[in-house]
């Protein structure tokens, strides 16, 4: 028996490796692949010996009695080359990793009083299709060198949770049945499975009291973690793995008085884009890097770039003219260049604000002096107004309302109101048209500032409300839990696969203030938050 460390990198191996050792996977793959506990080259020797030792049943104390021992006495290790100080931070997997035919996400943050593991296990190899995800929270040591090389530390890892979520339904039976966690499996609903283990591979806490012994490397900006044959937890230090993490900042930074940015978005490959509410620029900071540089120039755009998305290989982009609304309209740019390849006017011109994209390709975009809702279907050439705000005008003083918006998991739309801080629901037909809207409250009611940008992730809901990063929790009315408070007047939000929220920090208090000067103090920042 042994505990897993999701520290861990797994290796890739063959389809008839994974079917051989799937006696013990009867959930697929999902669970011994993102834990590593059978990380390692186990060879076709390997796998023999096993067989004529009862085969998997017989795992892994068989196999331990037979293999000899993957670390010789090498003498006493060298010093230590780096302290815990040098860890501190968050380290983000650089690629999707292979692992028994499935793929894995990692994100590793260490504090002074532990490390916190957050990764996903997805079924294609751009790690876009999550089937579930792990949260591994627990405490750590630095306990000396290592002797496979002076970059390289022994450290202690000390599990106090481990909490596992199911995104995909047919997953669920396999967790039911293998006595998983202390109750049923619901999609999207996190179980903590540090007592129980899961399917004799995630093995329970107290099967490792003292803890499991672990390897680091850290070279520069990229931390590689360890990587094992089947064993018991601590009786051989693991190799050094083959997938690095990257460290990530907190802050990204954007060097431009009068840049405002409002809105923010990610690409497949993390990079991140946001858009000036002042200048129309738009800038890029590529993963894992500290500042943002110019992608579209000041006033290319002919607008404020308010709500950016990345969608089938394009930046799209809600461009207003505050100034002559008629101009305003949903552009579609090169994501490497910047170079404008579509503009599609508003219908009546207006305050194009957010967009979101549909599974069959259809974007839907938020007018919000009218509360209207437009769409463009796939392949089509212009923007049609799909449901109107008649009913539901803007109400006090700041003339507008419906801002961010996120497609709900029954299918239909789900507006939230800067005005009054609600969310407007709009059934999508069967015919593709709007159905008749409802209003949902959402709670608490006494704000300020009500709802700018939203986003779902793994089933759930987030926004900016009030200012605040919030969970938006389903329910009659709606509430909500503040997950990050602090930054200077927040509007959009970006979630990417390793567990963070990007947030835009606006600073608009400055620019409607009244006071005729807009230069904000530099340098503008989209913060990071980890909020999984």
């Amino acid at each position: 028996m042994t505990t897993t460390s999701t520290l861990r990198s797994p290796r890739s191996r063959s389809r008839s490796r994974s079917h051989r050792l799937g006696r013990w996977l009867t959930l697929g793959l999902a669970l011994g692949l993102a834990t590593g506990c059978d990380d390692g080259d186990a060879t076709t020797a390997d796998m023999a010996a096993l067989e004529d030792m009862g085969g998997a049943d017989a795992m892994p104390d068989a196999m331990l009695d037979a293999m000899p021992d993957a670390m010789p006495d090498l003498g006493p290790p060298p010093p230590a080359p780096f302290t815990a100080d040098a860890l501190l931070g968050t380290w983000s997997g650089v690629a999707c990793e292979p692992t028994l035919g499935e793929f894995l996400t990692r994100q590793i943050t260490f504090t002074e009083d532990g490390y916190t593991v957050f990764g996903g296990v997805f079924d294609d190899r751009d790690c876009t299709q999550m089937m579930s995800s792990f949260e591994q929270i627990g405490t750590y040591e630095i306990t000396s060198g290592s002797p496979l090389g002076d970059d390289v530390v022994q450290a202690t890892f000390r599990l106090e949770h481990v909490y596992w979520t199911v995104h995909q339904e047919g997953l669920l039976p396999g967790f039911d049945l293998n006595d998983c966690g202390e109750g049923d499996w619901a999609v999207d609903t996190p179980q903590d499975i540090v007592e129980t283990g899961c399917l004799g591979f995630i093995y329970p806490r107290e099967a490792c009291p003292g803890g499991e012994l672990e390897v680091l490397r850290l070279d520069g900006d990229l931390i590689t973690t360890g990587e094992r044959p089947l064993d018991i937890c601590a009786e051989r230090a693991p190799r050094v793995g083959d997938f690095p993490l990257q460290r990530v900042p907190d802050v990204v930074e954007i060097d431009a008085p009068q840049f405002y940015p409002e809105g923010v978005a990610l690409g497949p490959d993390r990079t991140l884009y946001v858009g000036a509410f002042t200048t129309g620029e738009i800038r890029r900071a590529p993963f894992a890097g500290a500042t943002a540089e110019t992608l579209v120039e000041p006033g290319a755009l002919g607008g404020a770039a308010l709500g950016l998305k990345v969608h089938d290989g394009a930046l799209w982009a809600c461009v207003t003219d505050l100034a002559a609304p008629e101009n305003s309209a949903l552009v579609r740019l090169d994501p490497a260049t910047g170079a404008e390849q579509a503009r599609h006017p508003l219908p009546g011109g207006g305050i194009c604000n957010d967009m979101i994209f549909a599974d069959d390709g259809t974007a839907y975009v938020t007018e919000s002096s009218r509360n209207d809702v437009l769409r463009l279907a796939p392949d089509a050439d212009a923007l049609e107004v799909w449901f109107t705000g008649d009913a539901l005008p803007p109400v006090g003083g700041m003339g507008f309302g419906f801002n961010g918006l996120v497609i709900a998991d029954d299918g239909s739309l789900l507006v939230g109101r800067v005005d009054d801080g609600t969310l407007t629901r709009i059934p999508v037909l069967e015919d593709g048209a709007a159905g008749e809207a409802t209003i949902e409250a959402v709670e608490p009611a006494a704000i300020t500032f009500g709802i700018d940008g939203l986003a779902r992730a793994r089933g759930l809901y987030y926004g900016i409300r009030d200012n605040q990063v919030v969970r938006l929790i389903p329910g009659d009315p709606w509430t909500t839990e503040v997950l990050a408070a602090g930054d200077d007047f927040p509007t959009t939000i970006a979630i990417d696969r390793t567990g963070n929220v990007w947030t835009v920090e606006s600073k608009f208090g400055l620019l409607f203030d009244g006071d005729d000067g807009t230069d904000a103090e530099s340098p503008f920042r989209i913060v990071r938050h980890t909020v999984y």
